[in-house]
C-alpha cells in the first residue's frame, strides 16, 4: 500500500500488486482547510498533475494558493524549494512533499485523509484476495505443465514469466521461485514472445536451435474475452519426434511386410 511517486515506483520494482491511496478533491478540501489555520498561502504539491478543481475552492476559503505537480522525488523537492522562495508558508502533498518542507522549515500536511487511507487499506486487502486466488489457479496449472514432456512456458502481456513447468526449468538451468515474475527476454533472449504479443499470431512447427539441441517450438497468444492476456511457447523435442515419427512408420510397415513373407 502506497501513494504518489511511490507507489509509481514499487509498481515498476515490484511483482507483488501495489494498491493505492488515492486523493480526491475532498481530501484536498480538509487539508487545505487544516493549512488555513497555519497561513493563508499555501503551497499545493501532486504527483501527476495538478487539481484545476482547486482554483475554486481557493476562494471559497480566501487562501492563496499556488500548485505544483511533480513526476520524480527530485522534481517535488525542486518544486517546494521554489514555492518557499515565493512566499508560501505550508505545504500539503505527499510524504516525500512534508519531508522536502521540512528541510525548509517550513510546516506542511498530508494530503491524504483518513477515509482516503482506509479506503486504500480496503483495495489492498481485495488485491490480496485476487493475488491469493491466482496463486492457486497457478499452483494448480503447474500441477498440469509438470505431467507434460514438452517444455511449456507462459508469460504475460508484458513478457513477464507467469508459469512454467520443470523441463522448462531444466532447460533454463533456474527454478521456478527465481523465474516467476522475470522478463523472459531478459532470461533466454533466444525465447522471447515479444514478437507474438504483439503481432498476435501463432507460430507453430518452428525449428528451433537452442541449447545445442533442435527443439519444435510453438508459440502462440493467450486470448481471454477477445482480449490477448498473454502468451505461451511450447518446446518439444526434436529427437523424441523424430524416434517417434520412425516408430509409426516401422509399424505401418510391419503388416505389409509380414503378408509379402507368409502370404500363400
Amino acid at each position: 500500500l502506497s501513494a504518489g511517486a511511490n507507489a509509481a515506483f514499487l509498481r515498476g520494482a515490484l511483482a507483488t500488486p501495489v494498491a493505492t491511496v488515492k486523493v480526491g478533491g475532498y481530501d484536498l478540501l480538509l487539508a487545505l482547510m487544516r493549512a488555513r489555520r497555519i497561513s493563508d498561502r499555501i503551497g499545493v504539491v501532486t504527483f501527476g498533475d495538478i487539481i484545476h478543481e482547486l482554483d475554486a475552492v481557493k476562494t471559497l476559503l480566501s487562501i492563496d494558493v499556488a500548485q505544483r505537480s511533480y513526476r520524480t522525488p527530485e522534481e517535488a523537492r525542486e518544486s517546494v524549494s521554489a514555492l518557499a522562495a515565493a512566499g508560501y508558508r505550508v505545504m500539503v502533498g505527499s510524504s516525500i512533499v512534508c519531508e522536502a518542507s521540512e528541510q525548509h522549515g517550513l510546516p506542511a500536511l498530508l494530503g491524504y485523509s483518513p477515509a482516503a487511507v482506509r479506503q486504500g487499506i480496503e483495495d489492498a486487502i481485495e488485491l490480496a484476495r485476487v493475488a491469493r486466488l491466482e496463486a492457486v489457479r497457478s499452483e494448480q496449472l503447474t500441477g498440469m505443465l509438470n505431467n507434460l514432456d514438452d517444455a511449456v512456458l507462459a508469460v504475460d502481456v508484458s513478457n513477464r514469466i507467469t508459469a512454467l513447468n520443470r523441463p522448462m526449468e531444466t532447460l533454463l538451468g533456474t527454478g521456478r521461485t527465481d523465474l516467476i515474475g522475470q522478463s523472459l527476454g531478459e532470461v533466454e533472449p533466444a525465447l522471447s514472445l515479444d514478437a507474438t504479443l504483439r503481432s498476435g499470431q501463432p507460430d507453430r512447427g518452428i525449428v528451433l536451435r537452442f541449447a545445442r539441441r533442435d527443439w519444435i517450438a510453438s508459440r502462440a497468444t493467450v486470448e481471454v474475452r477477445g482480449q490477448t492476456v498473454g502468451a505461451t511457447l511450447t518446446l518439444s523435442d526434436g529427437r523424441a519426434i523424430t524416434e517417434a515419427d520412425r516408430t509409426l512408420r516401422s509399424r505401418r510397415r510391419a503388416p505389409n511386410e509380414a503378408g509379402a513373407r507368409y502370404g500363400f
